[in-house]
This record gives C-alpha cells, sequence and structure tokens, in this order.
C-alpha cells in the first residue's frame, strides 16, 4: 500500500515561529525570485520506504512518469497507490497507463478535502521545516540540493516510521499542495 502525492516548495523564505525582539518583525533575505520546485512523492506503509522524482509541472504526463517509476520498484507486487484528486490524476494519459499496469497498480482516490487521511502529508511537513522555513538559498541548485537532503527518510527508515506512525494516529497532516520543478522532464526517481 502506498500513499502519494505532490508538494510545491518556493524558493524564498517563509516565516515560521521565528524569535525576535518585541515589536520588531525578524529580516530574512530572499532573491525576489520566484522559484517553484515541484515533487511527486509517494510512501510505502508497510516497508517503511519514501519515493520522490523532481518534476517541471504537474500534468497527466509527468504524473505518469512517477507513477512508471514506482510500477517498477514493484514488477511482481500488487500495489495499491492512494492519491486524493488532483484533476490529473484521472487525465487521459493516466487512463492509458491503467491500461499497461492497471492489473497489478491500483490507483485509489482518497475522498475530497482530506489530505489529514494521506501518510505522506507529515513528510511534507517535515521537508517544509527543514528546507524553507526560516532558510535563505542563494541559488535554485543550492534550494534543489537542500530538498532532496530532507526529502530524506530514504536512509533514515526509523524516521520514515515515525512519520507514518504520526499519519496513522495523528490525523492532522498539512493539507499542502504543491511541488518541485525543473526544466524539462522528470528527474530519476530517488528512494
Amino acid at each position: 500500500m502506498l500513499f502519494g502525492d505532490e508538494a510545491s516548495f518556493r524558493q524564498d523564505p517563509s516565516l515560521y515561529q521565528a524569535w525576535s525582539r518585541r515589536g520588531h518583525q525578524p529580516l530574512m533575505a530572499t532573491t525576489g525570485q520566484r522559484n517553484t520546485q515541484k515533487i511527486f512523492g509517494a510512501v510505502d506503509l508497510y516497508r517503511p520506504r519514501f519515493y520522490y522524482a523532481h518534476g517541471p509541472v504537474f500534468e497527466g504526463d509527468t504524473y505518469t512518469m512517477f507513477l512508471t517509476a514506482v510500477a517498477e520498484r514493484y514488477r511482481k507486487q500488487e500495489v495499491f497507490f492512494i492519491h486524493d484528486n488532483a484533476p490529473y490524476h484521472t487525465a487521459p494519459e493516466v487512463q492509458e497507463w491503467l491500461s499497461c499496469y492497471g492489473r497489478r497498480f491500483h490507483l485509489c482516490p482518497l475522498p475530497p478535502y482530506s489530505p489529514e487521511h494521506n501518510a505522506i502529508e507529515p513528510v511534507w511537513h517535515y521537508v517544509r521545516m527543514h528546507a524553507t522555513h526560516n532558510r535563505y538559498h542563494a541559488s535554485e541548485q543550492e534550494f534543489i540540493s537542500v530538498l532532496d537532503r530532507p526529502c530524506p527518510l530514504r536512509a533514515n527508515v526509523s524516521g520514515l516510521r515515525y512519520f507514518v506512525t504520526l499519519a496513522k494516529h495523528h490525523p492532522d497532516g498539512n493539507g499542502n499542495k504543491s511541488a518541485i520543478s525543473r526544466a524539462r522532464g522528470i528527474s530519476a526517481i530517488r528512494g
């Protein structure tokens, strides 16, 4: 069973629980550019793993590229992939993709407007806390490398178990919908 979602991360920092003198707004450096990174992600609940890939946009083609990369990791298994109701999740490209993979890879939508049921939401929250909140990134490359560092949990299985437990027992995940971008195509899946 996999839970999937997408998230956008802006290079400009966001203020989050910062200390400052009373009456003084904390100052944060910014590039003044609108660089946004789009990430597709999936969490495996039974063997705690986190898969992710950078993509240029959220649309049917890039989503099917991500699904294909995930499906290749589960070649001999039946997979239930639970995701939200983004419009491109039912795009014609996805329906065509299902004609090839649909016998063993089942796409299961969550109820509308219920991100708290998606086990990947605590992972997105963690990434935001450690990559964008109160953080300045001078270049897009630096920002991407920082995002790849905490998209983290591929090496930290106990950390992923913690997030999965959080998702199971504390259904209050952030409903942040967005993602990471590259100039072209989807980058290799990581995880």
